[in-house]
């Protein structure tokens, strides 16, 4: 069965079956720089979100590189039994692809496919207006802001006047 992604990427395609969502996972990176902390900050997220532990001792591993041809927020994602491999040029590619793995991760499954995205907006914004009501708590906020997260939202407003 096809996974449900919020939003659908430009092009998936499946290659047989799947496994469970693993309760923990290992991620690493060859890159040194900015690719390796948003892998980071990133599997953080993951985690959290899904209650995955990060450990450099899972079977289940998230590979993740530079690929130069990629550019912007553009990813790849491929996934298999062994684990998962991330290839995008940016560090925003890298969050965005962690964000489509987490939605994997929330479904219960993880199949074995290939994903090629890149959004088809360059911003995707959220306004939330609390000027005239409560303002939300810090734990909803956060809330708010993981989901804006799975779904690729790129900018976030608050609106607090008078408040």
């Amino acid at each position: 069965m096809k996974p449900v992604l919020c939003p659908s990427p430009r092009a998936l395609v499946q290659s047989g079956g799947g496994i469970d969502a693993p309760a923990r996972i290992r991620v690493g990176t060859a890159d040194a720089g900015q690719l390796s902390r948003a892998a980071e900050v990133s599997a953080a997220i993951l985690g959290g979100i899904c209650k995955v532990a990060i450990d450099p001792d899972a079977a289940f591993a998230v590979d993740v590189g530079r690929d130069p041809a990629l550019c912007g927020e553009a990813y790849r994602l491929s996934c298999g039994p062994e684990g998962c491999e991330i290839r995008a040029g940016t560090a925003q590619g890298v969050s965005r692809a962690f964000a489509t793995l987490a939605q994997l991760f929330i479904g219960g499954q993880i199949p074995a496919l290939d994903i090629r995205d890149a959004p088809a907006l360059p911003l995707r914004g959220y306004m939330l207006d609390a000027s005239r009501d409560r303002v939300p708590a810090r734990r909803t906020l956060l809330h708010i802001l993981d989901a804006l997260w799975l779904c690729k939202y790129n900018q976030f407003q608050l609106y607090v006047e008078h408040t």
